[in-house]
């Protein structure tokens, strides 16, 4: 394909205070793909998920991507850490 869009939905966001993404897992959806809950100690497996599943739709046009992000502080980020122009 030569571009892509993509909706990152509010299972992704940007904490402004800790400068980290998060996962938010009450927000996740995808029934089918739900990893189960970490037990204490062990990192979240949905974070790998969410994390793998936008950049692997991210990356699949070959031209551009555009991008729509549900999180105010995520697309802040995203525009501010991205190398393309934004109108």
């Amino acid at each position: 394909m030569d571009y892509v869009g993509v909706i990152i939905g509010k299972d992704l966001g940007y904490d402004e205070e800790t400068k980290m993404l998060i996962v938010k897992r009450d927000e996740f959806k995808d029934k089918g793909a739900k990893p189960a809950k970490p037990k204490n100690g062990q990192v979240d497996p949905l974070d790998e998920l969410v994390r793998n599943t936008y950049k692997t739709l991210m990356t699949r046009g070959m031209k551009g991507c555009y991008v729509y992000c549900c999180d105010k502080g995520l697309e802040k980020y995203i525009k501010e850490h991205s190398e393309a122009k934004f109108d």
